[in-house]
């Protein structure tokens, strides 16, 4: 599949404009890789504002479908020329709009599922849902490829296309860190996020915006290096959204958290001589709200934040169960048990329990510790039902 050129022309289609974007985002005309890669599109039909909640819903239907970016091409063009799928079935005409989305990371497999990203990812993004998105962007030191105004006046969304491929992992911490200082949606970093297909029409507002490619610097490749120089993974924990699938192609060794991670395993103990309540604080009024905006986005993580572990599912048989999952949440965002513990205060499953029970603080911070840490008490963490699930 051929990139289509002139995409800035008046004349240009959403199918020019969207396959451009799809071809340079995905590497379609580079053959990386030797295995199969997939891309994914996904549609939302007749997209509607919920009153309840304020989000964007599609009450008609969502579908995702995903193409081998080396033999089926012609199936991507054909999805970006009839997005409704109108033809040849004149009853899905009751599709009146289409919202067009697409997941800028490649996978390896047809079947939907988060393990299933390529080992070798060429993009990073950022998401930014504020009316100065756009001069967030051109602020920042490292220029976005694609910057595209999304569709909500002032709204962007950008993405920063690679030279040297990154995991799936490093990818999210990138994300993670370019959310973080474009006060962007930290939501969409992760490696499943959908962005909205440029050339298309956003219907969030209750009239057609196109989403426009508003900036778009072909020459602008960067390197995992550029974003370590630029302070993009500064503060960005390990695995940010807790559902890594390697370990990394060495963000971690160039941030210092290799080393900084060996250095407390044997340090993970908790006191039973600590007190949270005149102890200082082990986190700053800044960034405080931000770890906990981390916590919410793993799974269940909201809701054990806000105490209603009754809602996970049926994931958790007792509050136990769920004292011990959010401690392993936690777990992933400090190395100080202490600052677990005082986290833990601060969160909706604080009870009497806790706050008595010194011993059982103990037990169950030490015991929803990584296994790589539990090296004092040899503990192994409980993941199975009822346990330290997210």
């Amino acid at each position: 599949m051929s990139q289509v050129s002139q995409t800035n022309q008046p004349s240009a289609t959403p199918l020019d404009v969207g396959l451009t974007l799809l071809c340079d985002v995905w590497q379609i005309d580079t053959g990386v890789g030797g295995e199969s890669r997939f891309g994914a599109i996904a549609r939302g039909f007749n997209g509607a504002t919920n009153p309840d909640t304020g989000r964007y819903e599609f009450p008609e239907g969502w579908k995702e479908s995903r193409f081998d970016l080396a033999t089926e091409g012609h199936k991507l063009r054909n999805v970006l020329a009839d997005p409704l799928n109108t033809s040849p079935f004149p009853t899905r005409c009751r599709r009146r709009t289409v919202d067009l989305y697409y997941n800028p990371a490649t996978h390896i497999r047809r079947a939907r599922g988060e393990d299933t990203c390529a080992p070798e990812q060429f993009a990073v993004w950022g998401d930014v849902d504020r009316a100065d998105a756009l001069d967030r962007l051109a602020a920042f030191p490292l220029p976005a490829t694609y910057a595209k105004a999304s569709g909500t006046p002032g709204h962007a969304q950008a993405l920063w296309l690679l030279s040297e491929p990154v995991d799936p992992l490093t990818l999210e911490r990138i994300n993670c860190g370019l959310a973080h200082r474009l006060d962007g949606d930290t939501s969409k970093g992760k490696r499943n996020s959908l962005l909205r297909v440029a050339g298309y029409c956003s219907h969030k507002r209750g009239v057609p915006t196109p989403v426009r490619i508003v900036a778009h610097r072909p020459e602008a490749r960067y390197t995992l290096a550029d974003f370590v120089r630029a302070g993009v993974l500064d503060g960005v924990p390990a695995d940010p959204y807790g559902d890594g699938i390697s370990t990394g192609t060495g963000a971690a060794d160039a941030t210092g958290d290799s080393a900084n991670y060996a250095a407390i395993k044997t340090e993970y103990a908790y006191d039973l001589a600590y007190d949270a309540e005149t102890a200082p604080a082990p986190y700053t009024a800044d960034g405080l709200p931000y770890l906990i905006e981390l916590v919410r986005q793993t799974r269940y993580g909201s809701r054990l934040w806000d105490g209603k572990w009754r809602d996970c599912d049926g994931w958790y048989d007792s509050q136990n169960a769920a004292d011990m999952a959010l401690c392993a949440i936690l777990w992933r965002y400090t190395s100080d048990p202490h600052a677990i513990d005082w986290l833990f205060r601060r969160s909706g499953l604080m009870r009497d329990k806790w706050k008595t029970r010194p011993v059982y603080r103990k037990r169950t911070i030490e015991r929803a510790a990584p296994p790589e840490l539990l090296q004092q008490a040899g503990d192994t963490a409980d993941t199975g039902k009822g346990g330290a699930r997210w």
